[in-house]
């Protein structure tokens, strides 16, 4: 999502610039498009930038007792993704959907939804299912990456992909690589007019995903082409996060499976495997320390 440099004007008479109200009074409906934004800068992994954005907003004076609800929430939210498990007191959360400013009552439902579903995805969908009468961008867009069916998700990408807004095309796409509709979800990621360097780690991950159902052999056994684009995928990776100190749960989770893979044959000849673990190291030195564990007994 591109930032914009334009300046809004609101029903308080607020104005904002960027993400980042410029009045010393702010008010909840000032903060829409500024709550909007960090919901989508989390969902993408940009953790580091949203926490700037929010903390920039903590300390702007004279807040409403809304506006503090919302960054109150954000913030369980943003460590809750960060860490992958609960951060925060969920009880802050279902007050602000039973008295907290209507004009986030739907970001806060479909915030509890996710939130829940780190622990239990039974106990998620029916959190979900309690709010099903209450139609919404946000609680559309929940149902898409979590518990629509791959029938829903086909139809949805086949009639809708030109009416989504950027959060709702990376909700879909995440959706239709979760029933491994992983060429559909490309095919949206690409819809989205982000430069961000997580949505480029997402769609190298999804491409990880689909060659893998081709990668059961050893290396040197595969076809010439997949070989090539499995180095393809590592090589791009490696350069998107060289200069990372932290890097999303996402880009571990290809980050090790390219160790693993990269270990089985060819890739030892040219120190593949011990590449990828010396970027790891500054990041997690104990995952580093068994993925070379795991080498040296390969």
């Amino acid at each position: 999502m591109t930032e914009s440099i334009t300046q809004t004007h609101n029903g308080s008479g607020d104005n904002i610039l960027g993400d980042k109200i410029i009045n010393q009074s702010m008010q909840a409906v000032d903060f829409v498009k500024v709550a909007y934004n960090l919901y989508y800068l989390i969902n993408i992994g940009s953790f580091d930038k949203a926490e700037s954005k929010l903390e920039s907003n903590i300390h702007i004076p004279s807040k409403s007792a809304g506006v503090v609800e919302l960054l109150e929430v954000l913030t369980i939210y943003l460590n809750s993704k960060r860490s992958l498990r609960v951060e925060g007191d969920l009880n802050t959360i279902k007050r602000a959907i039973r008295s907290g400013s209507p004009e986030f009552l739907d970001l806060y439902k479909s915030i509890l939804v996710e939130v829940t579903y780190l622990t239990s995805e039974s106990e998620a969908l029916e959190v979900y299912n309690n709010f099903s009468e209450d139609r919404s961008d946000y609680l559309d867009n929940i149902n898409l990456r979590y518990f629509a069916n791959e029938d829903e998700l086909k139809e949805t990408f086949s009639k809708k992909t030109l009416v989504l807004d950027e959060l709702g095309l990376l909700f879909l796409a995440r959706g239709l690589a979760r029933v491994e509709k992983r060429e559909e979800a490309l095919i949206v990621l690409e819809k989205i007019k982000d430069n961000d360097r997580n949505l480029k780690i997402l769609k190298l991950a999804i491409l990880y995903d689909k060659l893998s159902d081709k990668l059961d052999r050893p290396l040197e056994y595969l076809e010439e082409n997949i070989v090539e684009e499995f180095f393809s995928i590592a090589f791009s990776f490696l350069e998107l996060i060289k200069d990372e100190s932290e890097i999303s749960q996402n880009a571990l989770r290809l980050l090790i499976n390219l160790v693993i893979k990269s270990n089985f044959s060819i890739c030892n000849i040219l120190d593949v495997a011990l590449k990828f673990i010396n970027v790891i190291r500054p990041i997690s030195g104990e995952v580093a320390d068994a993925l070379e564990n795991y080498s040296e007994k390969m």
